[in-house]
């Protein structure tokens, strides 16, 4: 029998193409068969000639008028709603038609007209692979277009965004393609009660961060739990007045398109989010305010010694003497050598490896996270095993109430639950096969429209951070009087902070965005890539 068209194999997805099927020969798959397929380029060959004859199907359908191209949007839905239904493979000559039916809606509708390239990202996503695609090469667009053709095959589609910000910008721009496409969508905005986000789950396509989901799934599990099963989450939903379809929020994993997928797939995945209760135990409050006084009379390398990468502390036997003298008239806690070790250690980790400004900032007298990948605030997550109340105690703030987990996941495993998973990022070099074997997720590089311009020029070292920020100012000031927009990225609060009012004592004004300022992004981003802002 003769097996499907080569790009309807090259993901091996279930709606658009068998996953068993080799193309050309109709043989079986094996692992090795598949990742051979990516990673000596067939795949993108085929996809780089779909998305040709997509710009050519574009290019006939600008003739047709609103009304005729919906009804010629008709037959292609109907075939990708039935072939998702049956879990088989859709013509491909729909599929394409489809395809090119969407993105002359997307020109339509808000003035994006996609690009070969971008038609090919879009392919690659809907095909369940990874898309390589350069910054400024149109991903937003190009997820877009994916998540509206999830949801003319009747798909309920989740989008990863990286942050909130990047959520609600891309659902405000997207919508009227949305709108257009007869599809609903949505970002999910934090701290939200229940009966919103389950509102927000009841749209075609929802926009939300990873953390969102995660932790609307794990509430959804607590509360699945608690109810228990049968019968029992019968009576359970009856009394609640809940039918069995409304008793969770989420309606289930079916797709998802993740945007930036080298860092949150790989680089933040195995970090498990767990949803805590707080528990009162203020003997245990005063055991850490206790230790954080007591932990400096310890001197690293003398009474102990710290691993950085894993925040481990392990005390000498010098240590562990002075821990011994110290510690002698304290009761409770403190009679316990582990528990002496666990606080202590907490508080050292604490003072040693947790800074202000750039590990946590103070909000309202209250210790806030800032993402160190991101550089953003996440409002409401702690550290746990007490090493959130050891800094409010290094930080002198009110202490809050330790908790105890109720669920926790880590984001591979949640990723890996979705039936339907794909994703773009520009940075996917030397991940390939750690996304194929923790995902079955293949890398396809989509190239760039135009040559690239970008010129990186050599690394300057310098011998102290004085003579560093002096040469970056005079850089700043240099590319500024030449009309360039400059953006400076710095790892600290306080190092942007620095460089601002240097150049403001210069006469240069500034937009500052770091965690401080999380709450005026959209309006700083938005004067950004002008001439001559910094």
């Amino acid at each position: 029998m003769q097996g499907p068209s080569p790009v309807a194999s090259a993901a091996g997805e279930r709606w658009y193409a068998p996953r068993e099927t080799v193309p050309e020969t109709g043989r079986q798959w094996s692992d090795w068969a598949r990742w051979l397929y990516f990673a000596t380029g067939r795949a993108a060959a085929s996809i780089r000639r779909e998305a040709a004859q997509a710009v050519v199907l574009l290019e006939a359908l600008r003739t047709l008028s609103d009304l005729e191209l919906d009804q010629r949007l008709i037959a292609p839905r109907e075939a990708l709603r039935r072939a998702y239904r049956r879990g088989a493979a859709a013509p491909r000559e729909q599929f394409l038609e489809a395809v090119s039916i969407v993105c002359e809606l997307a020109r339509r509708t808000v003035s994006m007209t996609p690009y070969a390239v971008q038609i090919q990202a879009t392919i690659t996503l809907l095909d369940g692979c990874a898309a390589q695609m350069n910054a400024g090469e149109g991903k937003t667009l190009s997820v877009a277009l994916a998540a509206a053709l999830h949801g003319l095959a009747g798909r309920h589609c989740h989008v990863v965004t990286a942050n909130d910000y990047l959520a609600a910008r891309d659902v405000d721009l997207m919508r009227p393609l949305f709108e257009r496409c007869g599809l609903s969508a949505v970002a999910l905005v934090p701290q939200s009660p229940p009966d919103q986000r389950r509102a927000c789950y009841d749209h075609d396509l929802v926009y939300g961060t990873g953390k969102e989901l995660l932790a609307d799934f794990l509430r959804d599990q607590i509360a699945s739990d608690s109810a228990g099963s049968g019968v029992l989450r019968l009576i359970h939903q009856m009394k609640s007045g809940q039918s069995g379809a409304r008793a969770v929020v989420m309606r289930g994993l079916d797709a998802a398109i993740v945007d930036e997928a080298d860092s949150v797939l790989i680089d933040e995945a195995t970090t498990p989010l767990i949803i805590s209760a707080g528990e009162g135990n203020e003997m245990l409050l005063e055991a850490v305010r206790t230790a954080c006084g007591l932990a400096d009379q310890l001197i690293a390398d003398r009474h102990y010694t710290i691993d950085r990468r894993f925040r481990d502390v392990d005390f000498t036997d010098e240590g562990r003497a002075l821990i011994e003298s110290i510690t002698a008239g304290l009761s409770g806690l403190w009679r316990s050598e582990a528990r002496r070790d666990d606080l202590l250690g907490q508080a050292v980790i604490a003072r040693d490896l947790f800074e202000r400004d750039r590990h946590y900032i103070i909000d309202e007298g209250e210790i806030v996270i800032v993402d160190e990948n991101t550089g953003r605030t996440m409002p409401g997550r702690s550290w746990s095993y007490g090493l959130h109340q050891a800094i409010e105690a290094r930080a002198g703030v009110e202490l809050t109430e330790p908790a105890r987990t109720l669920a926790r996941m880590s984001f591979q495993d949640f990723y890996a639950r979705y039936q339907h998973l794909s994703g773009a990022s520009g940075t996917l070099q030397g991940i390939q096969f750690e996304l194929w074997r923790t995902y079955g997720l293949p890398v396809v590089v989509v190239p760039p429209r135009l040559p690239s311009r970008l010129a990186v020029p050599a690394p300057r070292h310098f011998p102290d951070s004085d003579r560093k920020c002096s040469a970056l100012i005079g850089e700043v000031v240099r590319l500024r009087a030449a009309g360039h927009a400059v953006l400076v990225g710095t790892r600290r609060i306080s190092d942007s902070e620095r460089v601002a009012q240097d150049l403001s004592a210069l006469g240069i004004d500034t937009l500052v965005l770091n965690a401080k300022q999380h709450d005026r992004e959209a309006e700083i981003i938005s004067s950004a890539g002008e001439p001559g802002v910094v």
